[in-house]
């Protein structure tokens, strides 16, 4: 069933609330909706903290909706950065959907965002151009940072900066799943507001969806910190395993934390636990699939050395 949303109808623009499901994020729905306080439950957003709340509000206007500063914004904090317009729509549960955006540019650079600031689409409009967008969102439940227990944040949290947003349409689609494990350089990463594209964190599990043919989805199951023990210890394999089904691909990548304990060592704990959940993923899922899981290389650490940059790696998971 298809939930559209046309936001060149007058008075079609409004703050999101609870009781509706849908509508545009500022001030106003995070005091109703406290929960999108947690970057992880929400669009993965942060304003700075000196800002003292939120400082990104929403603009309608006869070519969609824009995003624009709250007052506590000043204008010079904006020169470099960009101010993403966020809509969010409740959905009616887990599972994967697709989405369908439009929008209106206004002569340069465009980016939009899905579920936990997920780069879906990138690229220049001129102004007044007009783009179509379709792509993937999953929603699965995740253990958030900080907490012990499965969170299921079961809404379509879409962000655009750079054009003003026109349309959205919502359906519930079958499509095959890439599953990510691993640490901060795989996770989706938190952004503070306003937004500095070319210093914000980013794992790169953010940013696969954009380079996936259309009909893959990305459930990104990483977080800070994690190692192959513990993403088991927290709760997160209980979460990815039982949903693995014939023709999903499984991504592991750890090892930068694992190299902090010697029960983990390369040739140790951390072997034994990789092993592990590939044999557990092929058995359980994807026996005489086409997808079996796959094992990637540890990001290398960056060493700085006077006038230059040499990349090494700090472990031997490799």
């Amino acid at each position: 069933m298809q939930t559209v949303f046309d936001f060149t109808v007058p008075g079609s623009a409004v703050s999101y609330r609870r009781s509706t499901g849908a509508g545009f994020v500022d001030a106003a729905a995070l005091q109703d909706a406290p929960r999108l306080h947690t970057p992880q439950m929400a669009a993965n957003w942060q304003p700075m903290w000196w800002y003292g709340g939120w400082c990104a509000g929403f603009a309608a206007g006869p070519r969609g909706v824009a995003a624009s500063p709250a007052p506590c914004l000043p204008a010079a904090d904006l020169a470099g950065r960009e101010l993403p317009v966020w809509f969010r729509a409740d959905l009616p549960g887990e599972g994967t959907y697709q989405v369908s955006l439009r929008l209106c540019g206004r002569g340069g650079p465009v980016r939009v965002f899905a579920g936990r600031r997920r780069l879906m689409w990138q690229g220049t409009l001129t102004e007044g151009q007009v783009r179509e967008l379709r792509f993937p969102l999953d929603v699965t439940p995740l253990v958030p940072d900080g907490e012990t227990q499965p969170a299921l944040n079961a809404a379509a949290d879409l962000a655009v900066t750079g054009a003003d947003l026109q349309a959205v349409c919502l359906q519930p689609a079958a499509m095959p799943r890439v599953f990510l494990m691993g640490d901060s350089t795989v996770t989706d990463q938190c952004a503070g507001l306003p937004y500095a594209p070319g210093s914000s964190y980013a794992g790169w599990g953010q940013m696969l969806g954009r380079f996936l043919p259309g009909d893959w989805c990305v459930s990104n199951h990483a977080h800070s910190g994690l190692t192959t023990e513990s993403f088991t210890e927290g709760g997160h394999w209980a979460i990815v395993e039982p949903r693995l089904r014939a023709g999903d691909f499984c991504l592991l990548q750890f090892g930068h934390n694992d190299q902090k304990l010697p029960h983990l060592a390369a040739r140790g704990g951390y072997t034994e636990r990789l092993r592990g959940y590939l044999r557990a993923s092929w058995s359980r899922r994807w026996r005489a699939t086409p997808g079996p899981p796959t094992a990637g290389t540890t990001t290398c650490w960056p060493n700085m050395r006077p006038r230059s940059l040499i990349w090494a790696g700090r472990n031997r998971s490799r």
